[in-house]
Formats: structure tokens, C-alpha cells, sequence
């Protein structure tokens, strides 16, 4: 499904909706195209449970002694537990001030003791065809694979087959292309989603 996008006038920013089935088909905003894919990397990511954006504001004491309100981007619920992040292009976040003040809102974070606080910046979101990968099997990820004999298909190929062996197994099943990649979508078989994905691409058994 083409993402749904507003135009924000007072920022001059684009926002994008988009559909989370992490969090039960539940759509997500983002007011930028690196906070929409960063929210794409949480849904795709086995470590993450659910995820909220804009999940609550704070007021802190800043490092000059002046109050402030601050929101994070996003609260994720790992498998390690909970955290807080912020998304920035990592430009913005090496600068010696920046650094400074950020490290002390994660220590006002961590006195408070609230969900540790991080960055995820486009050096995280943009490696490799990480984007055009996570677009493609999310487009998929509408596609219902309820009547896909999971079993069959793993006895048949395996734990690691590559992505062709897994097309032309679901090919002799009478499936078409868009179902395999179907099954990437819903996570049945993963990959490195930083890699091109090929007919040799290597796949290994995600979520059963």
C-alpha cells in the first residue's frame, strides 16, 4: 500500500503515515521520511516488541539550569526491556554542545529512572538497500499467509534455503512470486536486509 503523506505547513516538513502490524495494524506518523524509517527498522527488528512515537512529555532542568519540555520520538519495548530514542540525522548529534546536552538528558533520564534514552540516526536507517528491502516485504506484509503450510514448506526447503529455492518450491505449490515474498514480509524467513535481495540470497528461519 502507498504510503499516505500530509503536508505539515507550519514545519515545511512532510508527515507519513504508515501501517504497523507490530502493533495490530495501528498506523504511525512521522514527521519525516528517516522517522518513518526508523520506525520501519523497529518493525523489523525480532528484538522489538511494539513501539509508541511521541509517547510522552518531560520536563527536565537542562545542563544551563533552565526548564524544558521534551518529548521522545519513540518508546520501543524489547526483548531486553524498554527504551526511549530519539531519531536524528548524525550530523546533528556529534557537535560538542550536542553531545553535551544530550548526555545530559540521558543521565536526567536515567536519575528519573525512566527507559534509558538513545539515537537511532541515518547511519543506522540508511545502510545498504536496508530502505528498499524493508519497503518491499512490508508492501507484502498486507497479503494473509493463513492457508501456507509453514511445516511443508520448511521440510521442503529447509532452515536456510536461499530465495530462489523458497520461490520455486512456493512456484510448485501453485503460489505466485508476491506470496514468497509474502512470507518475508510476515518474517517466516529472514535475511540480511542490508543486502540486495536475490535468488542467492541467503535466508534463515525467523519468526514460528
Amino acid at each position: 500500500m502507498a504510503q499516505r503523506v500530509m503536508h505539515n505547513w507550519r514545519s515545511d516538513r512532510q508527515i507519513r503515515l504508515s501501517k504497523s502490524y507490530k502493533d495490530g495494524g495501528e498506523y504511525k506518523w512521522g514527521e519525516s521520511h528517516l522517522e518513518s524509517m526508523a520506525q520501519r527498522n523497529f518493525e523489523y527488528d525480532l528484538d522489538v516488541l511494539s513501539y509508541k512515537t511521541q509517547p510522552k512529555e518531560y520536563r527536565y532542568i537542562d545542563d544551563k539550569g533552565v526548564t524544558r519540555f521534551y518529548t521522545p520520538d519513540t518508546e520501543v519495548d524489547t526483548t531486553k526491556g524498554p527504551k526511549n530514542v530519539e531519531t536524528k540525522p548524525a550530523i546533528f548529534t556529534k557537535g560538542k554542545r550536542a553531545v553535551e546536552r544530550f548526555n545530559h538528558l540521558r543521565l536526567c533520564f536515567s536519575e528519573a529512572g525512566k527507559a534509558p534514552l538513545s539515537y537511532i540516526t541515518d547511519e543506522d536507517v540508511y545502510q545498504g538497500e536496508q530502505v528498499a528491502n524493508l519497503q518491499k516485504i512490508h508492501h507484502y506484509h498486507r497479503l494473509s499467509i493463513d492457508h501456507i503450510c509453514m511445516d511443508g514448506v520448511i521440510c521442503a526447503v529447509g532452515t536456510n534455503p536461499t530465495f530462489g529455492e523458497l520461490s520455486q518450491h512456493m512456484k510448485s505449490l501453485g503460489y505466485p512470486k508476491k506470496q514468497t515474498l509474502a512470507l518475508l514480509g510476515h518474517q517466516k524467513f529472514i535475511f540480511d536486509y542490508k543486502e540486495s535481495l536475490t535468488e542467492k540470497t541467503q535466508l534463515t528461519l525467523g519468526v514460528h
